[in-house]
């Protein structure tokens, strides 16, 4: 016969050892018996419900993949989620209806503590999807420079606590194509607001304003009055930062002319110049004032082509010099939105390009037409 001795007592070789039950045989045998235990006590039930999906279906990006079958589009495929999700966590408070009601308030679990934390968890799924539905429109923000991207998303966040199903999606989707294109304005004139300065504009041939250095005096404001100009190829911008050693810099450069060169390329992408995959100012050293090379994909010769070049110093400057292409479809843009040119011809005249570069440049600023051109939605809704 043999004999197994069990033995509950903590079992410590020192001076100060002690015989004090340490394992609590009712512990084990509810720990054993209610699964409630299996789950983490610091996880919250969004990441239990996160952790049953990634089981069944390999996390939520799976879950959206095989969701986008034929003939469903993106916001449908996670309206079926966002239910899915909405109906299980429903479901998991409903079955405190099967506790018996002394239970709860041993407990301690009321009822509004229960309708709180249900609304905090519903309005946490709502956000989710939101953001999720957000971050598929780069179709759209890839497009935006820095200051309109911000402007635009900050509206559209503060909208997530509405309720997430198809129209609520299709109606902020299609707010969003109809406010993009005026992004798409606003931002090319503020890009080449940002380049004003005596020495990189020249003024429309009917413009006889003459301006002295004393009027220039000002390094972050233009001249009173002035208007009816274009950019010159070769611009000195004043306001946007330059090299530095400072906190913040990327590879000697400082963030607000990163920022401001980045915002250059996504002005000529949205001009027809394809700058997808090409140089972006974190891309180079700036740790000397040698000339920077940011280039585009011509599609018509298959060839990489120089977009801009461009210096930058220590006293804050940055010094450019623009494609010539480049050059004409923006001056020609800004004027038609500032309003000084009324037609092609107008702005042929007035800047001195030739007709059918001005012709082409008149209404080369990117622009959406439907909102099937941002999420493949399936149905056309005319913007």
């Amino acid at each position: 016969m043999n004999v197994i001795r069990i033995s509950l007592i903590d079992k410590r070789y020192s001076r100060y050892g002690s015989d004090a039950q340490k394992i609590d045989p009712f512990s084990l045998w509810f720990k054993k018996n209610f699964a409630i235990f299996e789950e983490s006590e610091n996880s919250s039930h969004t990441d239990t419900l996160k952790n049953r999906h990634n089981k069944s279906a390999g996390g939520f990006d799976s879950r959206l993949q095989n969701a986008m079958v034929p003939g469903v589009d993106l916001v449908a495929a996670l309206q079926s989620m966002y239910d899915t999700d909405l109906s299980s966590l429903v479901q998991t408070y409903k079955k405190l209806e099967e506790i018996d009601t002394v239970v709860l308030k041993e407990l301690d679990v009321s009822f509004d503590g229960v309708k709180e934390a249900l609304k905090l968890k519903i309005g946490s799924l709502k956000d989710k999807y939101w953001r999720e539905l957000f971050s598929n429109f780069d179709k759209i923000t890839d497009r935006l420079t820095a200051s309109s991207r911000e402007k635009l998303l900050k509206v559209l966040f503060e909208h997530t606590h509405v309720d997430f199903n198809k129209s609520n999606a299709y109606a902020l989707v299609q707010w969003m194509c109809k406010n993009a294109n005026l992004y798409f304005d606003d931002q090319l004139v503020e890009t080449v607001e940002k380049m004003v300065s005596q020495s990189s504009i020249v003024l429309y041939k009917s413009n006889e304003k003459t301006f002295g250095k004393e009027q220039w005096r000002y390094v972050y404001r233009s001249p009173e009055g002035l208007d009816r100009f274009a950019l010159d190829y070769r611009i000195v911008v004043t306001r946007e930062g330059g090299r530095t050693d400072g906190y913040g810099s990327t590879n000697g450069l400082s963030r607000r002319a990163e920022v401001f060169l980045n915002d250059l390329c996504t002005i000529a992408g949205n001009l027809g110049f394809d700058s997808t995959g090409c140089e972006r100012a974190r891309d180079f050293g700036w740790n000397d004032s040698a000339k920077k090379v940011f280039t585009y994909y011509d599609h018509t010769t298959e060839k990489y082509v120089t977009l801009f070049e461009c210096r930058a110093y220590y006293n804050g400057n940055l010094h450019l010099k623009l494609n010539q292409a480049f050059l004409a479809k923006m001056n020609v843009q800004f004027g038609k939105l500032k309003g000084w040119v009324k037609s092609p011809k107008e702005a042929a005249d007035e800047m001195g390009v030739d007709i059918e570069i001005a012709q082409h440049s008149y209404n080369a600023n990117f622009q959406i037409t439907s909102t099937s051109d941002v999420l493949c939605l399936g149905v056309d809704y005319a913007v």
